[in-house]
């Protein structure tokens, strides 16, 4: 429905007959307990506190048990500060005038002969009064207080005479409080109330029964008198369709009506409820559900309003929280059941609260109304951001009534920032309840501006859900727009509900809700009119939504054995996949159109369903059909009946109302997916995904290993198993679809930065299987470490549907045996599939500079942030956790955590490997108060540096870690364990921290560069040619420059000794002299480790022998302050001005000489001085 003004309970209007203000009573000392918060000891003599027992409801209830809040907490006997009762603070509440109520149903009419009001330890109501009512619906004022504190700490001990009633309300007038943050707020700790019975009360607790044969029914009742419990006689008027045992135990035994009477004979009183017995019950999921929510207000619960609901064709009707009477939805029931449809129940116990009641709770409300005529389902709760919390509830609620709905709907996506994440979020879900009931989410995009349509947004949610839920075989459902608000989403015309609703048939959608059927009103925002107004009268919207109804209908028997298994998008697609070529139909027109193959899963036969995806103009529509295809049968929209449909050699030539949408039934034996594998395509692209073991939390999913999403955003993408002590098998399982031709599987790495590659599985086999049950390996790997990219895996091409990686053992990382992937593809491969995607390379670190923060501008991963820009507009974004300043900050996502005790992390990933000597963290708003400051020089290994408790989140000055030895690390992290809430209690529980800075120096491993410096300086540059000497002369130099660098970082160290062993590798050595080569001017040899070059041609003169033949040896490059100098050798010829070294003297010839060794004074040798 919608997160604001709709998923919270107005305040309603009750009759009041006015009594006069009555003040406290003096007690006596004997009843008030020493202790003020003893709620047993203020019982008056003969009295007990019957709000013990009594049933709770409210105008409004943050039901937060985990947090000391729920309305079952209002009447536990427990007083103080412990727990007790809120109006929620998602109501913001502005205006302390703004009415509140909490109110107890007692059972049955008692004497009420006192009331305590215990304060919690804030949000006291200023004005309240205490009422009581016989029905519920008409009350009178007992007892009024005004000008109470918001801080109040004693309790209000209020003594009534002759005041007597079955239903006892606390009526706030005026709220305690501000109007910022949470808003005005009513809290209470407890209020008990105290008296005694006065009625006698013999009643069976359902007003009839509705069983299949052989079903037993435990029948509720209550029979209570002043005077004790009597006893009791039960019977069936027909004993042949059910019968009755002593203790209320109803046994349905065949077709037919009988009644079941409880007789208390002593008492002369008895009562009876009508049974009627069939072979087997409608539910609400054996068929498709065409459902209304807002439906009728409690006033006008009525035979008018649901014979139209009946009429109009629907299903199901959702109670809401204005529905909180037990009595209420009881005769909702049976005016739905009347009128042929039922009721999903809402009563102020079976709703969002039932996530703090314990699982026997959550059975006996639910008992409370099972095998009820009309009942159909139970709501859970709309629009919870995290929805996990519920999956006990729902898990509950399926265990005792199988067969009824359990209801909990979805946010809309865009609420979590991306469609992955969407997806996660829902499949987490589906992790936990598996595939019973709906997957099912509200989305209104259609705008307040006339034919405005968020196409995009509208396609994506519904796509993704199709996904999900086809991946999990759970059925999808989604509200229709049928209502507007001014300024936000308009009130559609029946052809745009028309079209709504044939988009999601298209996408395989099994339950559409009309959001809304009554029109709200006192909703804290306006809506136009629905589809009844709010006063009970039909509008112009009625009979289009009758007519379309029953359209659904009649398509829904064939509909409901349909998967939608492939959706593509003809003209526009607003990111959508375009129709593919080989797809069974095209259209010959670039019209906007959708195309849906759909497929009976209980006979395999193909259908196609064409929807116009204009609902402003009709289309004349040209399609053609492929090969094999020579008929088809339209199903009717009036009768669900097959129509023959002849083609014109495969041609069709239809027109398309605005929104129209068509089924077709493809020819008996045709079968679409009996097509060739496309090659070169991920085929595993978005296919259903299974797993024996998955990490639930921390939004891991199975399904993320085929989105197509290769590396991570975030924290994590894709799939993982738990992490365990040991290593364990585990399988991971995708469905082709059909049975494909593959020769080729890339498995993607899963992690981030920070740990990419650690749980890479290290044992597994690649296995494909035709059914899903045999398999054959066609890929077997072993010892796989830490994987630095995606490993691709080629084999000969085979046959199947089913891809499996099996994982025999696992790679320990971070303390723990896990295996987890980001994506695997399947691909049938004819040699131009392209290479796997290598991963994004980190930045280079900045050049050090000494006493600088480490960690500026550096990379940060988090486990959760949030997705709305506007966040970052108000100085939240991990980004900002390293941009130097401490007013802005990081913070985890909203409404993730529901209780302190809970973990966030954020880590900064420092580029480089440093000996870190302090870390400092900056505070924010909602940091920590239990957290570890840890430091890792892989990701996988953390060394605690700090682990502080109870930090007062104080932003006065930064929490400085000194480290008393520096330890080594390329990573910073920390880990907060017991949060804070932050400025909104809706929020939840937060991370938040300004900036992480760090300190430290850079460390290297110079090792193996310096054993490769000495080989490089070890070589001879005249036995290299100088091209390949060349290469050496700049790797060497750099290599000399990094090995004397103070504090090179290791990656430059790596680099630079890579470059090294590279340049030696390049060199290229002058040949060895061969006595039988004839030899060229100018040509150089190898002989003895020396290196001679030819004066003169020359063949089988060995060269060093003399010093006057065809060889000279080449001097060796000396280093000196004067430059770079050949040693003088006595075969090379000198001519004047050459210059060598020799005996640490340069010298410069003055003629040209030979064999004259510098040193002589009268020889050609000048002394030019020593080096």
């Amino acid at each position: 429905m919608m997160a604001a003004g709709l998923i919270v309970a107005a305040t309603t209007t009750w009759g009041l007959v006015n009594a006069p203000t009555h003040a406290s009573a003096t007690p006596s000392a004997s009843n008030i307990p020493a202790d003020p918060y003893d709620v047993p000891g203020y019982a008056p003599a003969g009295t007990t506190n019957v709000a013990a027992s009594a049933r709770v409801t409210s105008s409004s209830s943050y039901e937060m048990a985990n947090e000391t809040w729920a309305m079952s907490l209002l009447n536990n006997e427990v007083a103080g500060k412990a727990d007790g009762w809120s109006t929620s603070p998602y109501d913001k509440v502005q205006d302390p005038t703004t009415a509140a109520w909490v109110s107890y149903d007692l059972g049955a009419s008692h004497d009420i002969d006192r009331v305590v009001v215990f304060p919690r330890d804030k949000s006291f109501p200023a004005d309240y009064r205490v009422e009581v009512s016989s029905d519920g619906n008409e009350y009178r004022s007992v007892f009024t207080s005004t000008g109470n504190a918001a801080g109040r700490t004693a309790p209000e001990v209020v003594d009534l005479a002759d005041v007597e009633g079955r239903f006892l309300r606390l009526y706030v007038t005026r709220r305690n409080g501000v109007a910022t943050g949470d808003g005005y707020l009513v809290q209470l700790s407890e209020l008990a109330v105290f008296g005694g019975l006065n009625e006698t009360i013999l009643s069976i607790e359902k007003p009839a029964l509705l069983l299949e044969t052989g079903t037993v029914e435990r029948l509720p009742h209550r029979a209570v008198a002043p005077s004790g419990t009597p006893q009791l006689v039960w019977t069936s008027s027909n004993v042949g369709v059910a019968t009755v045992d002593g203790s209320g135990v109803v046994t349905a035994v065949a077709p037919g009506k009988t009644v079941i009477t409880m007789a208390a004979p002593q008492l002369e009183k008895s009562t009876s409820i009508p049974v009627e017995v069939r072979n087997e019950v409608e539910r609400v999921e054996d068929n498709f559900v065409i459902s209304a929510f807002w439906p009728p207000t409690t006033e006008h619960v009525n035979e008018t309003q649901y014979s139209y609901l009946g009429d109009a064709g629907i299903d199901l009707v959702l109670a809401t929280q204005l529905h909180t009477s037990k009595a209420i939805n009881m005769e909702m029931a049976r005016l739905a059941h009347k009128n042929g449809f039922q009721i999903m129940v809402q009563d102020g116990r079976i709703g969002p609260g039932m996530v703090n009641m314990t699982d026997e709770q959550i059975r006996q409300e639910v008992l409370g109304y099972t095998n009820v005529p009309g009942v159909g389902g139970f709501f859970i709760v709309d629009e919870p951001y995290d929805p996990n919390p519920f999956a006990r509830v729902f898990n509950t609620i399926k265990e005792v009534a199988p067969e009824y709905d359990a209801h909990l709907n979805f946010l809309p996506s865009f609420v979590y920032g991306s469609e992955a994440e969407y997806a996660r979020v829902t499949q987490g879900w589906l992790d936990r309840v598996g595939d019973r009931g709906y997957l099912m989410y509200d989305r209104y995009p259609f705008g307040w501006a006339e034919n405005s349509l968020d196409y995009t947004g509208f396609l994506n949610n519904m796509n993704t859900v199709r996904k999900v839920g086809l991946a999990n075989n759970v059925k999808t459902a989604q509200y229709l727009q049928a209502v507007g608000v001014p300024g936000n989403f308009r009130r559609m015309n029946p052809t745009e509900i028309r079209y709504e609703a044939n988009m999601a048939l298209a996408y395989g959608y099994k339950n559409l809700s009309y959001f809304t059927w009554w029109t709200p009103t006192d909703r804290g925002e306006v809506f136009t009119d629905a589809i009844i107004t709010a006063d009970g009268q039909k509008t112009e919207l009625f009979e289009p939504v009758k007519q379309l109804n029953s359209e659904i209908h009649a398509l829904g028997p064939t509909l409901m054995r349909l998967d939608a298994r492939e959706v593509y998008l003809n003209g526009q697609t607003w990111g959508q996949e375009a129709v593919p070529a080989d797809f069974l139909v095209r259209a010959q027109s670039n019209d906007d159109l959708t195309f849906s193959y759909m497929r009976d899963r209980e006979n395999g036969r193909n259908y196609v369903m064409v929807v116009n995806n204009s609902f402003t103009q009709a289309k004349d529509v040209s399609l053609r059909f492929g090969t094999g295809i020579g008929s088809l049968e339209e199903i009717s929209r009036q009768t669900g009946k097959p129509v023959g449909v002849a083609l014109d050699n495969g041609a069709l030539n239809r027109r398309f109302d605005k929104g129209e949408a068509v089924l077709y039934a493809l020819p008996a034996g045709y079968d679409y997916e009996a097509r060739p594998t496309p090659v070169n395509v991920n085929i595993a692209h978005h296919k259903p995904v299974t797993t024996d073991s998955t990490q639930s939390g921390g939004d891991w999913s199975p399904t993320s290993v085929t989105d197509g999403q290769r590396f991570a955003q975030g924290a994590v993408n894709g799939w993982s198993t738990p992490a365990t002590e040991a290593s364990r098998k585990a399988n991971l399982t995708v469905d082709l679809g059909r049975e494909q031709s593959l020769n080729r599987i890339d498995l993607y790495p899963a992690g981030t930065v920070i740990d990419y590659g650690g749980t890479f599985p290290r044992d597994f086999t690649l296995q494909v299987s035709a059914d899903g049950e045999s398999w054959r390996t066609v890929k077997t790997v072993s010892g796989q470490g830490r994987a630095a990219g995606p490993l691709s895996y080629s084999f000969d091409a085979t046959q199947g549907r089913y891809v499996r990686i099996a994982v025999q053992e696992m790679n320990r990382w971070g303390g723990g045996y896990a295996a987890a992937l980001a994506e695997l593809e399947v691909y049938h491969d004819d040699g131009g599939t392209a290479a796997p995607e290598s991963p994004p390379t980190t930045p280079a670190p900045p050049p050090y500079v000494e006493g600088q923060n480490i960690a500026q501008n550096k990379t940060v991963v988090v486990s959760s942030t949030t997705p709305d820009s506007t966040y970052e507009q108000w100085g939240y974004a991990s980004k900002f956790l390293v941009d130097g300043r401490t007013n802005n900050g990081w913070t985890s996502n909203i409404r993730r955590h529901t209780t302190p005790n809970a973990q966030e992390w954020a880590v900064v990933g420092l580029r480089a490997d440093y000996d870190v000597s302090e870390v400092k963290v900056h505070a924010i708003g909602a940091f920590p108060v239990d957290y570890k400051v840890q430091l890792s020089p892989d990701g996988g290994g953390w060394t605690t540096i700090a682990d502080v408790t109870g930090d007062d989140g104080s932003t006065a000055k930064p929490r400085v870690f000194t480290l008393d030895k520096p330890v080594r690390a390329a990573f910073v992290r920390i880990v907060g364990s017991k949060l804070r809430t932050g400025g909104h209690a809706a929020d939840g529980y937060l991370m938040q921290v300004a900036e992480i800075e760090a300190f430290g120096t850079p460390v290297s491993d110079r090792q193996e560069l310096r054993k490769r410096i000495a080989e490089a300086e070890g070589k001879s540059e005249p036995q290299y040619t100088a091209d390949s000497w060349a290469g050496l002369t700049e790797a060497l130099a750099q290599a000399r420059t990094v090995a004397a660098a103070v504090y090179p970082y290791q990656y430059e160290v790596d680099k630079a000794d890579r470059m090294l062993a590279t340049a030696l590798a390049a060199l290229v050595r002058h040949p060895n002299w061969e006595r039988t080569v004839e030899y060229r001017k100018g040509a150089r040899v190898i002989h003895n480790d020396r290196a001679y070059e030819a004066q003169w041609s020359t063949r089988a003169e060995v060269p060093g022998v003399s010093p006057w033949g065809a060889w000279a040896e080449v001097g060796v490059p000396v280093e000196t302050p004067k430059g770079k100098h050949a040693s003088w050798t006595n075969s090379w010829i000198y001519t004047s001005g050459d210059i060598v070294a020799h005996d640490g003297h340069l010298w410069k010839a003055q003629w040209w000489t030979r064999n004259q060794e510098p040193g002589d004074r009268n020889g050609p040798w000048l002394d030019l001085g020593s080096y």
